[in-house]
């Protein structure tokens, strides 16, 4: 099957900021109003999600996004620095997490099922191009990352869980070298009949058990944490797409568990099943893409969050200024 790559010539440094509210209500929590009221008008593209978290929390994101680090910093450092620095986050129990990273052009590459509906950082490009010839074979990701040519971005590090104590404080992590970002999307409207039977009876229990399984066996997988969201429109109301979050400790990793694992081989089965039956009269849109930071291009910060939430169970915390 064909598959498409943006360009993003003109964005040579975007940023990315995922931000969220956790609350163990499982209704929308009032600070994500707040947060949206932050970030409006700033964020060169914003797309809302949910999801409710392995210990039972449920958590409202903003992925946004930003053309050039200048214009992050701006906002950040501006009203949103006084809002995200005031004693109410730290009070009740909502609490607040923003993941941001910027990677260069040479460590990130998206992909595409078809060339008319750009998304997430590809929707702030000039055009989705291909055919491309680095698809349909595992290494195809490592391929249109231009520098793997010159690095293995594969590091050996063992995830060991640990709880500490979170709540109430504000703790900022910055993730290490080659840590690989992937946000995995997949688009249902346009599914219809025998399609939409078999994505949402077949595809899609699978996925969401593959995704749960990253999420819950860090040590195995290599995954410091996987977030399977159900994405909303901008008013709110649920909506036909959906997509998983997770970071893993190096591009290796993730590699290994998209080509040998048998949860992501099921996944992958159910779907290359589902592609033969339909053929070109499949409608499924799915895409991805995938950043591998290099030192020092992220900063996380997680404020009164439990203790399992992003890479704070593995990684060593400072108190945030």
């Amino acid at each position: 099957m064909p598959a498409f790559c943006s360009d993003l010539s003109a964005l040579p440094r975007p940023v990315v900021a995922c931000l969220g509210v956790q609350s163990q209500r499982q209704a929308a929590p009032a600070g994500i109003a707040e947060l949206r009221k932050q970030v409006h008008g700033h964020a060169a593209r914003i797309e809302r999600a949910w999801y409710t978290d392995a210990e039972g929390y449920r958590n409202d994101v903003l992925v946004c996004y930003w053309s050039d680090e200048a214009t992050y910093l701006q906002w950040a450092n501006g009203e949103f620095a006084a809002w995200w620095s005031a004693p109410e986050r730290l009070a009740g129990e909502t609490g607040y997490w923003r993941e941001v990273f910027s990677a260069p052009a040479d460590h990130r590459e998206t992909l595409f099922s078809g060339d008319d509906r750009p998304a997430g950082l590809a929707a702030l490009g000039t055009r989705l191009f291909g055919p491309v010839a680095e698809h349909g074979y595992w290494g195809g990701a490592r391929d249109r990352i231009p520098v793997s040519a010159s690095d293995e971005l594969d590091v050996e590090r063992k995830l060991e869980p640990r709880r500490g104590t979170t709540l109430g404080r504000r703790l900022s992590v910055e993730p290490p070298e080659h840590v690989c970002v992937i946000r995995s999307a997949q688009d249902s409207t346009d599914c219809t009949g025998r399609e939409a039977d078999l994505y949402q009876g077949r595809v899609y229990p699978v996925l969401i058990k593959g995704m749960d399984y990253l999420r819950d066996h860090p040590r195995e997988t290599g995954c410091f944490s996987c977030r399977f969201m159900h994405e909303l429109e901008a008013d709110g109301t649920a909506s036909p797409r959906s997509f998983a979050v997770a970071h893993f400790v190096s591009l290796g990793h993730l590699e290994r568990w998209a080509a040998s694992h048998p949860m992501h081989l099921a996944i992958f089965e159910e779907f290359l099943a589902m592609a033969a039956e339909l053929g070109p009269a499949m409608r499924l849109r799915l895409w991805h893409e995938v950043y591998v930071l290099p030192r020092g291009a992220g900063r996380f910060e997680y404020l009164n969050c439990h203790p399992g939430t992003g890479l704070l169970p593995f990684l060593e915390s400072v108190e945030a200024s």
